[in-house]
């Protein structure tokens, strides 16, 4: 059977927009594009987090999609930043891995024993289109997460997946799996400066959670202060409109190189004091369904190994922001 993109409507997590205006595999409507900064736009057609999920007993999945052109990450594998993951009832079967950008057509073997429930995750750090996706017999949908409701992500590369050896190893999806849950990924490399545009979209889905993951992208010297600002107006928006949705805040890890450089660690030191009073004066405030975990206990000053190159998390460096995180995305969300 062949399905396109049209018909896996339905199938589709990850883009809370999609088939509402088009069915682009954009992360935030295409209809906002023209109010964003050019950065962010282009940024929101990677499909970080997208997943096609579906239940067959079929003992292939053919893929044909188009590439489009990425920007270069020289840490990143091409697996990494262009692949697409198959996994059969959460465990890893195959990665297609688009050799170019362009046209390409793959097929993966399944085990066409039983049926099974699929997830290919999208690619994180590029865009595509799918032209059809080919399994021996009909699909009909997986079975439903326990946690009803997506969870939302937002902050910048390491979030967005810099740089996980595959798209499923990145953090958000992997707490995809643990909590069983569609998740929605709204990293952006660079550009998590939390703008007023990106958090009024934030505020306008219906999310079991959300997690804080910015900061680091306000730590240039000529965005001093920023943070400051920005970010409590940020959740300040998500909470007018969801008044109890559990927010959990992430605060920055360590960067490598705050270690020797003195300005660069004074602005971080600012950014990381400027989250922790918001979390602060959240609660004092009588908020309590906003939580709290540390960037610092997954990578911190010792832990430069868990990264690519002093900054962004490996597959090692993932597994720890996992650690931190889904003891306190468990409680909160039951």
């Amino acid at each position: 059977m062949e399905y396109t993109i049209e018909q896996l409507n339905g199938h589709i997590e990850g883009f809370y927009w999609f088939g509402k205006e088009d069915v682009r595999l954009t992360r935030l409507p295409a209809s906002t594009f023209p109010r964003l900064r050019k950065d962010v736009a282009f940024l929101a057609t990677n499909t970080a987090g997208g997943c096609i999920r579906f239940k067959a007993r079929t003992s292939m999945i053919g893929i044909e999609i188009v590439m489009h052109p990425s920007r270069p990450y020289e840490k990143f594998s091409r697996a990494g930043q262009c692949g697409l993951d198959v996994y059969a009832d959460g465990h890893y079967v195959h990665t297609f891995v688009p050799p170019r950008d362009g046209y390409f057509i793959s097929v993966a073997e399944t085990d066409g024993a039983r049926s099974h429930d699929y997830s290919i995750y999208l690619p994180t750090y590029a865009s595509l289109e799918i032209k059809s996706l080919c399994v021996d017999e009909d699909i009909t949908p997986a079975t439903k997460h326990r946690v009803t409701k997506p969870i939302v992500f937002y902050g910048s590369s390491i979030t967005q997946g810099a740089y996980a050896s595959r798209p499923g190893l990145a953090y958000p999806s992997i707490l995809g799996r643990l909590l069983d849950a569609e998740i929605i990924n709204l990293g952006f490399s660079g550009n998590g400066k939390c703008e007023p545009e990106v958090a009024s979209l934030v505020s306008r889905i219906d999310a079991a959670c959300l997690v804080m993951d910015a900061g680091g992208n306000l730590t240039a010297p000529e965005e001093e202060g920023i943070i400051t600002v920005r970010y409590p107006a940020f959740l300040a928006c998500v909470r007018e409109q969801h008044p109890s949705m559990p927010i959990l805040i992430n605060n920055m890890q360590h960067i490598g190189a705050a270690s020797w450089n003195t300005v660069f660690r004074r602005l971080c030191n600012r950014v990381r004091d400027a989250i922790k009073t918001t979390y602060e004066t959240m609660l004092r405030s009588g908020d309590r369904n906003v939580h709290y975990t540390d960037g610092m206990d997954a990578i911190g000053p010792g832990d430069l190994d868990c990264t690519a190159d002093g900054t962004h998390a490996n597959d090692l460096g993932f597994s720890r922001y996992v650690s931190i995180m889904a003891p306190v995305l468990r409680r909160v969300l039951g």
